[in-house]
């Protein structure tokens, strides 16, 4: 009769012992990351190169955004996988209070984090304005024939971010703008200025690092409008100063980049056109037979702009 006897387990551990060293090994040396699901909670949080706060920005997540991160925080940092590795850079530091924790996968916590209060916060940007515009029969009327002018603005934005991608804002600015010259022997000079608020929306384009596209609208009204000229050769008011005064509706396209200097500073480029619906003066009190003047405010603008958000 045959002896089958068992295999030892000496036997067996000998036969299994080069697959278990090579698989212990394998296990040593793979890195480990313990990690958590983190979500952001402020509408935007920059990702930084070393755990403080002078660490070199080298990602972004916006609000609501999941990231694997560790267990503890260092230094007042949670050490996590960047969303869009660069450089060979696959890990990042997150400070802690702009993160919150989902334990075990918690669905309704990311739905908490992304609730109305999570965005609100706030910006402004300073903005001088530049709009070319060619005053029309204003010009022809006083004899200015030169074409476009140069008008600047100096103003701000004030905006409610309100979506990840969306602000709500308020656009204010002031204008002067100032043109002398000679007619008929004597010196005509002109002088437009006034008061401009528009409301505000700002559409995120791109979502790129530190570089963002926009797309910005907006509509309200050119209020107080003074047009001064001086020096006219009409005889009803030679020699004297005419003041008149009109209020239009203004609408605003922009394009434009924004540039992140830091987690609150930007800087700001927009392009874009102001249409100023049926602006003209009413002068038929001087100018019988120019009783109604159109002034050509509308042209195409551009914008350049530092901002602060808190």
């Amino acid at each position: 009769m045959t002896d089958h006897r068992r295999p030892s387990l000496i036997a067996l551990f000998r036969f299994f012992r080069a697959p278990l060293f090579g698989l212990s090994l394998c296990l040593i040396s793979a890195p480990t990351f313990a990690a958590q699901d983190l979500i952001i909670r402020i509408p935007e949080a920059l990702l930084l190169e070393i755990p403080a706060p002078t660490g070199k920005p080298i990602d972004r997540a916006r609000s609501g955004v999941v990231l694997k991160g560790s267990n503890a925080p260092k230094d007042g940092y949670y050490k996590v996988l960047l969303p869009h590795p660069t450089e060979g850079k696959k890990f990042g530091w997150v400070p802690v209070n702009a993160v919150t924790s989902r334990p075990g996968g918690d669905a309704e916590a990311r739905a908490r984090v992304r609730a109305k209060d999570s965005y609100k916060k706030f910006r402004v940007v300073g903005l001088i304005t530049g709009v070319f515009v060619n005053p029309g029969e204003l010009s022809t009327l006083v004899g200015d024939t030169d074409g476009m002018k140069l008008v600047l603005h100096f103003g701000a934005d004030l905006d409610y971010h309100a979506k990840p991608s969306l602000w709500y804002g308020l656009h204010v600015d002031t204008s002067s703008f100032s043109r002398g010259f000679a007619v008929a022997g004597s010196t005509l000079t002109y002088t437009i200025s006034g008061f401009t608020i528009l409301g505000m929306v700002h559409y995120m384009l791109t979502e790129s690092y530190p570089l963002r596209f926009w797309l910005s609208g907006g509509a309200g009204f050119m209020l107080g409008h003074s047009f001064q000229i001086t020096g006219w050769t009409i005889p009803a008011v030679a020699g004297q100063s005419v003041n008149a005064t009109l209020s239009a509706p203004v609408i605003d396209i922009k394009v434009g980049g924004e540039f992140s200097l830091s987690n609150s500073f930007s800087t700001h480029l927009r392009l874009g056109y102001r249409l100023v619906i049926g602006s003209s003066l009413d002068l038929s009190s001087i100018t019988p037979a120019t009783p109604t003047v159109a002034v050509g405010l509308s042209g195409l603008m551009t914008e350049l702009g530092i901002g602060y958000a808190f």
